[in-house]
Formats: C-alpha cells, structure tokens, sequence
C-alpha cells in the first residue's frame, strides 16, 4: 500500500501599467477687447411763473369782454327797476291830487335834477394783490460712464490623466493531492 501526497504552490502575477498624461490645447487667447464711450444726456424743464392781475384790474374797473357784458347786463336791469320804481310811485302821487297835495312841483326838480346826481367812487389803486405762481425749472442729468467689454475667449486644453496600476491575478491556485493506491492483499491460512 502506498500513500503519496503532492501539494502546488500559489502563484500570483500581475501586469502593470504605467501613468500616462496627455494634454490636448494650447491655452492659446484672443484678446477681444471693446470700449463703450461715456454717455451723457441733459434734460432742462424751464421755469414757469405766471401772474394773475385778473382780480386787480376787475377792482379799477378794467375786465374781460365776459366779466364786463355780466356787470352791464346787472347794471341795466338795476337801471330798468329803478326807473320803473320811480315812475309806478309817481303814478301813485298822481292818484292822490284829489287830497290837496300838488306832486308836480316835487317830480319837476326830482326829474330835473335830483336823478341825474351821480356819485363818482372809481378806484386807482387796487386793494387786491396778483397771485404770483412759480413752477421751478428742472435739470435732469443721465449719465451713463465708459467701460471696457472683455470678451476674450480661451481655447480650451483638455488634459486626460491615467494613473498608474497594477492588475493582481491568480495565476495557480494551492492545491493538495492525496492519492492512495492499495496493493491486492491475498491472505492465505
């Protein structure tokens, strides 16, 4: 009877490899530069005064077409009703002759005189002030400064790096072997 025993070793292997940089592109620029010029506007809105003597002028008597055909239409109609006033109470006077009481002595210098008796009170010089409006002028200022406009462009580098590496295999694997072979056993009594 033999017994026999083999055993193998582990191998290991490898591959290597090593860094590999690669760079694609020069960083090579176009300078591209613009100049934007300053800028400015001005804008002026003129002072405004206006003055009204209206309410000055209407006290001395100097108004406008409307104001002057309003105060002569009211004039004549006081006019008007003072006349017809007078003459319906001189009618009246006349209906009381029979009464001793003479009226054409007193409508004779009443007519004659007395109603043409006129009070002047004209005005030269105006009480009321002009209203004075000012609207203040303005400047209005847009400024807008220069600046530069970079538009430089760079072109672009592409760097692709490998780094290194080592790939581990099992090339043999450990292995034992255990073999027994028997030898025929004759026994014989």
């Amino acid at each position: 009877m033999s017994l026999q025993i083999t055993s193998q070793k582990t191998l290991i292997g490898w591959d290597s490899q090593n860094a590999v940089l690669t760079q694609r592109g020069n960083a090579k620029q176009i300078l591209n530069l613009r100049v934007e010029k300053n800028n400015l506007q001005i804008d002026t809105v003129k002072q405004k005064m206006t003055i009204d003597q209206s309410e000055a002028f209407s006290e001395m008597g100097l108004k406008g077409i409307r104001a002057f055909i309003q105060e002569s239409v009211g004039y004549a109609r006081q006019i008007v009703s003072s006349g017809t006033d007078r003459i319906v109470s001189q009618g009246n006077e006349w209906l009381n002759i029979h009464t001793d009481y003479d009226p054409i002595p007193d409508q004779a210098r009443y007519n004659a005189f007395e109603m043409f008796e006129k009070s002047f009170d004209g005005v030269f010089s105006p009480v009321a002030r002009p209203q004075i409006n000012v609207q203040p002028g303005q400047v209005n200022f847009n400024f807008t400064p220069s600046r530069v406009v970079n538009s430089t462009q760079v072109e672009p580098v592409q760097i692709d790096y490998q780094p290194w590496r080592i790939d581990y295999y099992m090339k043999q694997y450990s292995s034992i072997n255990i073999s027994y072979t028997s030898t025929p056993f004759n026994q014989s009594v």
